[in-house]
């Protein structure tokens, strides 16, 4: 660094001019920083350092608060109502309530309570079963009503009438000239023959389906009546439990009716089960098996019988009858 020499101002004299004698002031080296190195001047900003922040909460009067569910209160003063039961007396009064008929017993009990024992509307005792019975009973006016068993049990009596006027022909005569040919008979016949033979069996199909409909009406009739019984039962314990319960005798007997009511019903479902197993087996048996093998039978025969080729066939053809219309 190069080292310039400067000049330190003189004091000034008191009176202006100064004096030969005093010495000159003596030049003060001192180092200068050269231009282009002069120092710049910079800006330092203070950062402030960072630091994660925790949101802010909410307010107190925005925190949820538990608050303890609204529970039924009762009356000031009022007791426990609900009826007690003595299953032993009932069970002695009842006895031909089982252990599955004196639950629903006690379900109908518990629909009142010492309260409502003499003020309750007794109308609507009981009445969603009485609402699902009359429901399974429309539903078997529809399966009695249903024209699949009609329509095969009149393909098979036609069938069958078809087939006794070929019988006829085979009966024995005593004149030789009165005597039919079952075989021409057969021929005149055999296009209808065959064709409701077609119709019975694809009838079939429909008549299994109708039967599981049938028997699963049956099933819920049987558990609808279990459901039921008991409740005749608690109106009379019921009535023995009240002095004033206006309409319960009579929704005791409603539900009486109901039960014969049920009880008819199971059995019309049961014959109705019973008449559609024959038809399918009519068709089964008789359409499927023995019209064909009786068929097979009368084409090897000549076209003129003597009289034991006609009884014999005359006796096929009546058996025959009676397996379509048994």
């Amino acid at each position: 660094m190069a080292m310039r020499p400067t000049m330190l101002p003189s004091a000034p004299a008191e009176h202006g001019t100064p004096k030969a004698s005093e010495t000159p002031a003596r030049a003060v080296m001192r180092p200068t920083l050269p231009v282009e190195a002069a120092p710049v001047k910079t800006d330092v900003t203070t950062v402030t350092a960072m630091r994660p922040t925790v949101p802010v909460g909410p307010s107190a009067a925005e925190v949820p608060v538990d608050r303890p569910a609204m529970q039924p209160t009762l009356p000031a003063g009022s007791k426990t109502t609900a009826l007690n039961v003595d299953l032993d007396a009932v069970r002695a009064r009842f006895p031909e309530l089982d252990e599955a008929t004196l639950r629903h017993f006690m379900v109908a009990v518990g629909q009142c309570n010492r309260i409502t024992l003499e003020r309750q509307s007794w109308v609507h005792w009981g009445a969603p079963l009485q609402h699902a019975c009359a429901d399974l009973i429309e539903t078997t006016l529809e399966l009695a009503s249903d024209p699949t068993q009609t329509i095969a049990l009149r393909h098979l009596r036609r069938l069958a009438e078809l087939l006794g006027e070929v019988a006829e022909s085979a009966a024995i005569e005593p004149s030789l000239w009165r005597r039919g040919s079952p075989k021409r008979a057969l021929a005149e016949r055999r296009e209808e023959i065959d064709l409701l033979r077609d119709e019975l069996r694809a009838v079939l199909p429909a008549l299994t389906s109708f039967e599981a409909s049938v028997a699963d009406a049956s099933e819920a009739t049987a558990r609808l009546q279990h459901s039921i019984q008991g409740w005749p039962q608690a109106a009379a314990w019921l009535l023995d439990q009240a002095d004033y319960a206006p309409g319960l005798l009579e929704r005791g007997q409603s539900m009486l009716k109901s039960l014969t009511l049920l009880h008819q019903q199971q059995l019309q479902l049961q014959a109705l089960r019973d008449q559609v197993c024959a038809i399918a087996a009519q068709i089964q048996h008789g359409v499927l098996v023995d019209i064909p093998t009786w068929l097979s039978a009368i084409a090897g025969l000549p076209d003129e019988l003597n009289e034991t080729q006609r009884y014999t066939l005359k006796n096929q053809i009546d058996r025959l009858i009676d397996s379509l219309n048994s």
